[in-house]
Parts: structure tokens; sequence; C-alpha cells
């Protein structure tokens, strides 16, 4: 039975994001939303002290919030889980269900005693005697560390995910039922490219092309401090027409290389599904809001490209309203965590 209220929590390696969401009749209501920042060795240490600090600042912000809510659905960092689409004989949910860590085995470069194996069906072709299956495989270790951090927050998990399968969940009403879209969130320290076709997430890639990486660029460029180079980018991004076009000649190389890897994930799509078409890139993350980088992105691909609104379908109390309207995409994974309690 789905619980009244739940928190959905982006564990990211810069800041913890959290919302709490409540269920009222056929409505998904906000209680509360917020963020803080990452310790900087929290995620990517195996001291305890590092992680203590984690569950400090975690349980920090979960007072400041003043949440009601114990149940968590929270996110794994992309980049520390095996994510990929194989190709296997047409199986029953059973014959599947017994066979897949063994399918899994000769793709997973971990032994598969130390992963958590998950998997969703993405078609099948029942002419060719085949189905496409989504694999995720993350780390053991991974699972033990983030379940130390919640338990000791005096939370309870209800689920693990990646981000990319929160994200997924986040599409504009505008678009049809049936439809093809890239997802494509740029976090502080990881890029993910995501398809999705017709709801179910087809495809997952990431990169270390991210936020901090064009902050350090505009740093090293321009002889500023990461603090300045940081207002820099987020108050001139990708607009060319500011600053005599500085900083968009300091960012534009930078943000070629992850052109490249969108339009070979494009081509990618194009190649197993040469009947259908990707429609709309849907961004969100972080650093999405930088001035220029919706056209940039839509004049590199030729694609509708749009930043997305995750509380779209959320009411919420009048005076989060200018929280929600600059942040709006900083929550897209949290609140793709939370709405999985309802649907």
């Amino acid at each position: 039975m789905a619980a009244q209220s739940v928190l959905g929590i982006d564990l990211g390696s810069n800041a913890i994001k959290i919302v709490e969401l409540v269920k009222k009749g056929n409505n998904i209501a906000l209680s509360s939303l917020g963020s803080i920042p990452t310790p900087p060795r929290g995620l990517i240490s195996d001291v305890p002290l590092d992680e203590q600090a984690v569950i400090d600042v975690l349980v920090k912000l979960l007072k400041e919030m003043k949440v009601v809510s114990k149940g968590v659905h929270a996110s794994l960092p992309e980049s520390n889980v095996f994510t990929r689409v194989i190709d296997l004989p047409n199986l029953t949910e059973k014959e599947l269900s017994s066979s897949i860590k063994w399918e899994a085995e000769q793709y997973i470069p971990l032994p598969i005693d130390k992963v958590n194996i998950d998997y969703a069906i993405i078609s099948r072709n029942n002419e060719a005697n085949s189905m496409k299956v989504l694999l995720i495989a993350a780390p053991l270790t991974l699972i033990e560390k983030y379940t130390r951090i919640f338990e000791s927050a005096n939370l309870e998990i209800l689920s693990l995910e990646t981000d990319a399968i929160a994200s997924s969940r986040i599409t504009p009403k505008s678009l049809p039922e049936k439809s093809n879209e890239m997802i494509l969130n740029i976090g502080a320290t990881t890029s993910i490219i995501g398809i999705v076709k017709d709801k179910s997430l087809i495809f997952v890639r990431t990169m270390s092309m991210a936020g901090n990486n064009l902050t350090r660029t505009i740093a090293d460029e321009l002889g500023f401090s990461p603090s300045q180079a940081e207002e820099y980018k987020r108050t001139y991004g990708l607009d060319r027409n500011q600053l005599e076009g500085k900083i968009f000649t300091t960012l534009s190389p930078v943000f070629q290389q992850l052109m490249e890897e969108v339009k070979k994930v494009i081509a990618y799509f194009n190649g197993q599904y040469p009947q259908e078409k990707l429609t709309t890139i849907l961004l969100s993350g972080g650093s999405v809001r930088m001035p220029g980088l919706v056209s940039y992105i839509a004049s590199e691909t030729s694609l509708d490209t749009q930043v997305v609104n995750p509380f779209e379908d959320i009411s919420f109390n009048p005076t989060q309203k200018a929280m929600i309207e600059a942040n709006a995409p900083y929550f897209t994974v949290a609140v793709g965590l939370g709405i999985k309690e309802w649907l």
C-alpha cells in the first residue's frame, strides 16, 4: 500500500537535494524541499569520519525542512552503477528471472557476487525471437554505504535506483504518450545522457564533463577565482552577446565534447530504431539554467530542446514559488524519486 507522504532524496556529489511529497486524493503536493552542500569527501571516501559528515548534514537538512516522512526513495550515483541494454533470446519472465545473473556476468566488470542486479524488459521481437533488457548492477559496497547513511539518519529506504531512471519519469505534459526523448542531466561532476522511448528508459551513458568542469575552465582561462568563475558561468553562460562573447568562447570547446557524445547517442537511436525519431531533448540538473544553453543545444542537434519542470504536476504553497522557479531543474531527480511512490 502506497504511503501518504514520502521523501525523494538525491544524494549528489555536490549537494543533497530533498523533496517531501504528500498524496492528497488524486493529486500530489509538495510539503517541503531543500538542499545542502555535500561534504567534499563524503561520498567518495571510505573513511568513517567522512561518512559521518554526510549523515550529519543530511540530518541537519531534514530538521530544517521539518519533514515528517521516514520512507525514502533515493538515488545511487550513475557513475558508480553499471547500466546497459542487452539482447537476449525471447524468454518468459520466469526464465529471465532465473537466468539473468548468468547472462549478466559477461557484461559486468565486477564479480557477480559483489553486485546487486536489477533488470527491466524494454521490448520483445517475436519474429526474431529476441528481447531487449535494461540491465542495472550496483556494487554491494555502494548499497551498504547508502543503507548505513539513511538508517543512521533514522530513515527507511523504500527503494534505491539510478539518477537516470528517476529523471526519466519527468516528462512535460505537452509531449504525446508515445514519444521518444533524450534526457540530458548536467550535474556538478557527471552528465547523464539517456533515451526514453514510450516512457521507458532504454539507454544511458555518463560523462565526466559537467558543471564543475565548466567552472574550472572559466577560472583557468580567464584567471578568475572559483567562486567568481561560477558566478560568471551562471550569469553569462553560452550567451554570445555578453562580455563580448568571452564566456561563450571559453565554454564552447568544452560543450563541443558533450555535443559529440549527444550526437553519437542520437545516431545510436537512429540505427536501432530506423522507423522512429527522437523528438525532444529534456534538460535537467544544476547547470542547465545557463543563458544560451537551450538555443545552443537546439542549434547543434536540430531537436526541440527544453528545460524540464519537475513540479509541473505538483501543487505547492505560494511561499515556495520563488525557490521552485529558480531551482526547478535542480530537483528533477529528487522529484522523480518521490513520485515513484504513486505510479
